[in-house]
């Protein structure tokens, strides 16, 4: 028995000892199929923590409530091309098409500064917030105009919500609350659908 114990215990140590990054390694290779945005801060920004933004019960500019359950993806990105717009997107029904809709959108304020493809802006990955972004009312706006965009889900929780600031502002402005049923699960649609 005790000799199945070392056997084990030498085993894991060679697991860990080629684990172990000894610094030749040049960075993580995407799964493939795997989404990549390397276009820059603008389009996924990392400098956003979520205690910075505003809270659940913070007094939000506009507040609507949508009725869909289960998992509902939702997409940031720019409507008509001249509106920084939240779309709840519908399921893909292969019976009518291999495209999913638009189940609802709540426009945000006026922006043309988004992917050029009219694409969705990608997921950040980062936990409770889905997106944070960085534009401006037009592509040749000066960059004094850029706005940060967040969209969250605070854990716990199932609200959306949006908030944007100037960039060079240090406050929030809480922007759009979207209260969903108990039974919703959120997500950010990869940057994929239009």
């Amino acid at each position: 028995m005790w000799r199945i114990a070392v056997v084990l215990v030498a085993l894991a140590r060679i697991a860990y000892a080629e684990d172990v990054d000894d610094g030749t390694t040049k960075g993580a290779v995407p799964v493939p199929d795997e989404y990549v945005d390397e276009r820059g801060i603008n389009f996924l920004d990392t400098t956003v923590t979520l205690d910075e933004l505003p809270k659940v019960t913070a007094k939000w500019k506009k507040r609507e409530h949508v009725r869909y359950e289960g998992y509902v993806p939702v997409a940031l990105h720019i409507s008509s091309h001249t509106n920084l717009a939240l779309s709840f997107v519908a399921p893909v029904d292969m019976n009518v098409s291999d495209y999913p809709g638009t189940l609802e959108t709540f426009l945000l304020f006026p922006s043309e500064d988004g992917p050029q493809d009219g694409n969705a802006f990608g997921p950040l990955g980062l936990g409770p917030i889905h997106a944070a972004i960085r534009v401006r009312p037009k592509r040749e706006s000066r960059e004094s105009t850029r706005r940060q965009v967040v969209v969250y889900v605070p854990p716990k929780s199932k609200v959306v919500l949006v908030a944007t600031k100037l960039v060079s502002e240090k406050k929030w402005t809480p922007l759009l609350r979207v209260d969903t049923p108990l039974a919703t699960r959120i997500g950010l649609i990869n940057p994929g659908w239009h």
